[in-house]
């Protein structure tokens, strides 16, 4: 991290995880979760309404906090997908200077 990085962050009570959520227009329900913390992890709770399941997450992260995509190493950065196969998931850990966008939608049922 350079010198004027350094010098701007310090540490604050405040709370370091942002959170929205956006309800599309084809029924799809969209989180984003940021976490502003330099170092540390975060377990988020989630509760979706009745009949929505999560279907993919999405991280962005990286292990040094300042990483970034150069012309050389174009893939430096790049995001995780995973698919959630599971129907009861409740949380996801947001690593730290991460961004995870959560996508859902409503489950539906063969008889």
């Amino acid at each position: 991290m350079n010198e004027r990085m350094q010098s701007l962050y310090e540490p604050s009570d405040e709370a370091y995880i942002d959170a929205v959520a956006v309800l599309r227009e084809q029924g799809e329900l969209n989180l984003a979760i940021v976490n502003r913390h330099k170092d540390d992890g975060a377990e988020a709770e989630i509760t979706l309404p009745e009949g929505y399941r999560v279907e993919q997450v999405w991280t962005l992260t990286h292990d040094q906090l300042y990483a970034s995509n150069t012309e050389e190493n174009l893939e430096n950065v790049m995001p995780v997908i995973t698919d959630v196969t599971d129907r009861e998931l409740k949380s996801w850990n947001v690593p730290a200077h991460a961004v995870v966008l959560i996508h859902c939608k409503k489950a539906t049922y063969q008889l």
